[in-house]
C-alpha cells in the first residue's frame, strides 16, 4: 500500500534522479576539461544557475555552493558505485532494486549536506546552461579532493 510518506519519498527520488541525470551529464562535459555549454562563451553572464524549470537566473553564493559540491561529489560516488555493480546484476528486477536503493542514499546524502533536492537539481541544471556556473563547481569539487 502507498502511503503518503511513501509518495513524498519517490517523488523525491524521482526528482534527484533527473538532476542526476543532468549532473552526469554536466560532470562528462566540464570535470572532462570542456566547458559545460559546449565551449561557448559565457555571454558575461552573471554567477548562478538557471531553474530547470523556468531558466530564471538563481544566484548561487558560495557556501550554497560549496554544500552543492560536498552532495555533488557523494551523489557521484554513489552513481559510480552503482555502475560498477550493476554489471553484476543477475536480473532485470535486481538492477532495479539497485536502482532504486542507490537512489534513496543519494536523496539521503543530499538532505544530508543540508540542500534541498530542488535547489540541487536546479544547480546541477544551470551548470548547463553558465559555464560560469559550472567552472565554480569544479573548483569547489577539487577542493575538497
Amino acid at each position: 500500500m502507498m502511503t503518503l510518506s511513501n509518495t513524498h519519498a519517490l517523488t523525491k527520488t524521482a526528482l534527484l534522479a533527473a538532476g542526476l541525470l543532468t549532473a552526469g551529464l554536466v560532470q562528462a562535459q566540464s570535470m572532462g576539461g570542456g566547458a559545460a555549454s559546449g565551449g561557448q562563451p559565457s555571454g558575461g553572464q552573471p554567477q548562478g544557475s538557471y531553474s530547470s524549470q523556468s531558466m530564471e537566473q538563481v544566484e548561487v553564493d558560495d557556501a550554497t555552493l560549496e554544500t552543492f559540491a560536498e552532495a555533488f561529489q557523494e551523489v557521484q560516488q554513489l552513481n559510480q558505485e552503482l555502475t560498477e555493480e550493476m554489471s553484476s546484476a543477475k536480473s532485470t528486477e535486481a538492477a532495479q532494486s539497485m536502482q532504486r536503493e542507490t537512489q534513496e542514499a543519494m536523496v539521503k546524502a543530499v538532505e544530508d549536506s543540508g540542500i534541498s533536492i530542488a535547489d540541487y537539481n536546479d544547480i546541477a541544471s544551470g551548470m548547463r546552461y553558465d559555464p560560469v556556473l559550472a567552472e565554480r563547481v569544479k573548483e569547489a569539487v577539487n577542493e575538497m579532493r
